[in-house]
């Protein structure tokens, strides 16, 4: 994009999991991946410290939306289609490992 901000980010794993992080930390990953994942946070202490996804949403009241690290994948291929490949929708680049949006809607369960 013109103004150098970042819409997704996109995590290329070995085997078939690869997962699409939004900017404000939404993720859309394959089952089980999330068990791999951790935050890292610094407190107004200024100690950092590394939670898994579970204790960051306890701790913080956030929660993860993979539908909404999918819509934002879109807004970066219409933005930007040449930095991923080409792809016209986050379902043509969906991570490997099934991640649909009717899967992310049951996790927001």
């Amino acid at each position: 994009m013109s103004d150098g901000k970042i819409l997704a980010t996109m995590l290329v794993l070995r085997g078939p999991q690869d997962a699409f992080i939004s900017p404000d930390g939404h993720y859309a990953a394959p089952p089980g991946l999330e068990k791999q994942l951790v935050y890292n946070v610094l407190t107004d202490a200024g100690e950092q410290q590394t939670l898994t996804p579970d204790e960051f949403s306890k701790q913080y009241g956030w929660r993860n939306d993979p539908s909404e690290a999918l819509r934002i994948l879109d807004v970066a291929i219409r933005e930007a289609p040449e930095t991923v490949g080409g792809q016209q929708s986050a379902a043509d680049a969906k991570p490997r490992g099934g991640m649909t949006e009717e899967k992310a809607a049951k996790d927001r369960k």
